[in-house]
């Protein structure tokens, strides 16, 4: 498997939770986070066009605070995840497996209750939130994986 350096291990865990507490005020206090990112404001191309907008422009204007926080999610979750630790050996490359068989498995439980409990607009955006929690599961389970298997190795 391939894995990023050690060195980045650190570095992406800080953005990534960083950006996760972000993405979270970004997604449920919008109003007020709306007038920080004021100057993330620019034109961009729309390429798909929205049913309900019926533009016939290809050029509109975007906040983009919330692809900035989707990147940063993205890119440094899947560094931190997938960087190597000080030893890499196969027990660490199984608690890592387990880790993402574990979070795919919750966060796909977590899509069936919600297919069958949320309706209309909000099922939207939970599913948004969905994206990345799988990401944030598997964070969190490999790191309490992994501090309890160097827990485990200090005792002996």
């Amino acid at each position: 498997m391939l894995l990023f350096p050690n060195k980045f291990k650190k570095p992406s865990a800080w953005i990534f939770y960083s950006s996760v507490i972000l993405g979270i005020c970004h997604l449920f206090f919008f109003e007020s986070i709306s007038s920080l990112s004021s100057g993330l404001e620019l034109n961009v191309p729309m390429f798909l066009s929205d049913w309900l907008i019926q533009s016939e422009q290809f050029w509109i204007k975007n906040n983009l605070m919330d692809e900035i926080i989707s990147l940063l999610l993205v890119v440094s979750g899947i560094v931190h995840g997938f960087s190597k630790e000080p030893v890499e050996d196969e027990l660490i490359s199984r608690i890592r497996l387990e880790s993402l068989a574990w979070s795919v498995q919750v966060n796909f439980m977590l899509v069936i209750l919600e297919t069958v409990f949320i309706f209309g607009i909000h099922f939207y955006e939970v599913m948004i939130i969905q994206l990345f929690l799988i990401l944030l599961l598997f964070n969190l389970k490999q790191q309490i994986a992994l501090n309890r298997f160097y827990k485990q190795s200090d005792e002996k």
